[in-house]
């Protein structure tokens, strides 16, 4: 599973995907890649995070997480992502981060 986030380089910073899970009542976060692993190009930074041989315990929120440069806010956009069955065909999921939202949130049923 690939999942990729892209920002306008000129207004956000400190790019991270993070996988939230919840344990309990408790939500845990948990970093799976920044920023220093990011592609730029002429206008952009691309982050991407990949996920090997995903199965059933890779499901949850998959959040890309941005620092405006300017404001300081924090900009974030989620998806959450549901794996069923024992073998998946790749799963490609972008985002793009362009929204001032402080949170956007979807859901889909991941392939079987």
């Amino acid at each position: 599973m690939t999942l990729t986030c892209s920002v306008n380089k000129y207004l956000y910073t400190n790019i991270t995907w993070i996988l939230r899970r919840q344990i309990g009542n408790r939500t845990i976060n948990h970093s799976i890649s920044k920023q220093r692993s990011a592609t730029t190009t002429k206008y952009s930074t691309i982050l991407t995070a990949t996920v090997h041989n995903a199965t059933r315990a890779d499901s949850g929120v998959y959040e890309c997480r941005a620092t405006n440069t300017y404001s300081g806010d924090i900009v974030s956009q989620s998806k959450k992502i549901i794996i069923t069955g024992e073998h998946l065909a790749r799963t490609h999921f972008s985002r793009t981060s362009k929204q001032r939202r402080k949170h956007y949130a979807t859901e889909s049923r991941g392939a079987h």
